[in-house]
């Protein structure tokens, strides 16, 4: 995202959806990103943005377990499960499959992935900040806010 390799003003839209810009660890690396947004858009080109809306980050070190339901694994009964592990605003993710007799067997897990926790505010003042106008926010429309501006 920040080096994307089109055309100044070659699109219409840039999509970034499913909290991929908190993959990006800073404000400075996001408005990195943001800025490449703009530069590939044509004039009058939308920018849709999706994530999280993060609360208040918990302490450092808290970790989190959010439960994604019942599955099936290997024919066992199981449940898929997130574990956030805290380090201020940034956090770290695994998903875990875990077996679901007592026994706390987990039985597949993802590699971890990293999370800044910025809010879908804050993304929308580094929006307007690299030349997006028009930013705003839609909660009614997709299962995270989409944060949408146009060059």
């Amino acid at each position: 995202m920040r080096a994307i390799p089109l055309r100044d003003r070659s699109v219409d839209a840039v999509i970034a959806c499913d909290n991929a810009l908190p993959h990006l660890l800073s404000e400075g690396e996001i408005k990195v990103a943001l800025s490449e947004f703009v530069r590939c858009l044509r004039d009058g080109g939308g920018c849709i943005v999706s994530l999280r809306d993060y609360g208040v980050c918990p302490e450092r070190g808290t970790v989190e377990t959010k439960d994604y339901g019942a599955r099936r694994w290997g024919g066992r009964s199981c449940r898929l499960r997130q574990i956030w592990r805290w380090r201020g605003d940034i956090y770290d993710l695994v998903f875990e499959v875990v077996a679901a007799d007592g026994s706390g067997e987990v039985l597949a897990t993802t590699q971890r992935t990293t999370y800044f926790a910025v809010s879908p505010n804050r993304i929308a003042a580094l929006m307007r900040g690299v030349g997006l106008r028009e930013v705003r926010r839609d909660d009614a429309s997709f299962f995270q806010p989409l944060l949408i501006g146009t060059r």
